[in-house]
């Protein structure tokens, strides 16, 4: 029953998350509320609830809506297509609309209110003909050769995995590995900052 209680809570947050830019379009629009209320007043006429614990019964029924909202989301963003299209939609509002990054920065941290354990072993880069691509080590074999994680700028759990030998790599044992993934998720802005003596190359520990 834990379990079950769990996996619907993860569910709903998730639904949270993925409504975030459909809701500030929602609010653009005007129209959420007005459509909500009439088809709740109308569901709750159809039951025949007009009170319950002294709530009106187009409350009680746009709470249950939003709920199962919340729920069908959270399964649909875990969808591939459904979770592109999310993407797409979230940075296409956060180049049009700036105030919509803040908030949704400032959801996502009430939303997690646990600390995130981080799977990597330290930040890295990928050198390549002059350039450096950033990464993450997520294991070191036998041989001396990396396994890396090569994050999506902007969306930073999505991306690709690769096995480099260690003259590919540069390590960065002295950047905290959450604000390195935090200026990756931003398009790399911060980066810099992080940058300092000390920071790489150097070993993984």
């Amino acid at each position: 029953m834990k379990r079950l209680f769990k996996e619907l809570k993860d569910t709903i947050l998730a639904g949270v998350v993925f409504l975030l830019p459909l809701l500030i379009l929602i609010v653009l629009l005007g129209k959420a509320y007005q459509l909500l209320t009439g088809v709740s007043t109308k569901l709750a006429s159809l039951f025949g609830v007009k009170t319950l614990l002294g709530l009106p019964g187009h409350t009680i029924a746009s709470s249950v809506l939003i709920l199962i909202m919340l729920l069908v989301c959270g399964y649909l963003v875990r969808l591939t297509l459904f979770r592109r299209m999310y993407n797409w939609l979230d940075r296409k509002l956060a180049e049009h609309l700036p105030p919509y990054k803040v908030y949704r920065e400032l959801a996502m941290s009430k939303l997690n209110v646990q600390e995130e354990m981080l799977p990597y072993k330290s930040a890295a880069s990928i050198v390549n003909d002059g350039t450096a691509q950033p990464c993450f080590i997520m294991d070191e074999l036998a041989d001396g050769s990396y396994v890396v994680f090569i994050p999506t700028a902007g969306n930073v759990k999505e991306g690709n995995v690769a096995i480099l030998p260690a003259n590919r790599i540069q390590l960065f044992p002295g950047i905290d590995i959450k604000l390195y993934r935090n200026a990756l998720a931003n398009q790399g802005q911060g980066i810099g900052k992080l940058m300092v003596p000390g920071a790489g190359p150097g070993v993984i520990q």
